[in-house]
């Protein structure tokens, strides 16, 4: 409950973003890391519900115009990959 007595929905918080280039499936299980393919992409991984924290593995992102823009924050290969990409797009494209 708020200070207005309306109850506050679990969807109405903010959820932290982690980004990183890369992390060992170590890192991912000592957070209790997991996926949710059906609804996200992969690379994904989400921590406990009342975390409301996700991971997002950069170099495991498809390569997909909607991750562009994060590939791009990737390292080597998959930075390089990413701004070909960027390199080609059309003029009236809004990602380029």
């Amino acid at each position: 409950m708020n200070r207005n007595n309306s109850c506050i929905s679990m969807d109405d918080y903010p959820k932290l973003w982690i980004l990183t280039p890369t992390v060992s499936q170590n890192i991912l299980n000592g957070f209790g890391a997991t996926l949710d393919e059906e609804n996200w992409f992969s690379g994904i991984y989400f921590l406990g519900e009342y975390i409301r924290t996700a991971i997002v593995v950069i170099h495991q992102l498809p390569k997909t115009p909607e991750t562009l823009w994060l590939r791009i924050l990737g390292r080597e290969k998959v930075q390089s990959q990413a701004i070909d990409e960027l390199k080609v797009l059309r003029k009236n494209n809004p990602l380029g």
